[in-house]
């Protein structure tokens, strides 16, 4: 699906949850074990819920510095699943936590939720 962006005169089109290229590497990491592939993505989910319940704990003690680390952490296991949407988001937050601190980033923590709801969700549903 496209859409316009609001600022460019070309469309850009709307990000998937998950990168299929990305979750071919993780089937071909798996070697054709279902419960290889499965532990992999249960452990891809936790590490992703984790990573949120850090990043909100530090935004509800007004914590700069543990933002700014859990929004890394974040980035880094999103995009190891191939959920580009949602590595961009946590770089938002990594710019927003630097510039304005704890209050800039709390504006996209419902962000950060919905898209990891729907990555969660994209990741269990995925099969071998």
């Amino acid at each position: 699906m496209w859409r316009r962006h609001p600022r460019a005169r070309w469309r850009l089109p709307t990000l998937r949850p998950l990168d299929p290229v990305v979750m071919e590497s993780l089937r071909e990491r798996a070697d054709g074990s279902a419960a290889a592939f499965a532990s992999l993505r249960d452990a891809a989910v936790r590490a992703l819920r984790r990573d949120e319940t850090a990043l909100r704990r530090a935004v509800l003690d007004a914590d700069t510095g543990a933002a700014l680390h859990a929004a890394r952490t974040l980035k880094i296991d999103a995009s190891a699943v191939g959920a580009h949407a949602l590595t961009i988001l946590a770089r938002r937050v990594e710019i927003r936590a630097t510039a304005r601190g704890c209050a800039g980033v709390y504006a996209l923590l419902g962000a950060i939720v919905a898209e990891l709801t729907a990555v969660c969700a994209a990741l269990k549903e995925a099969a071998l």
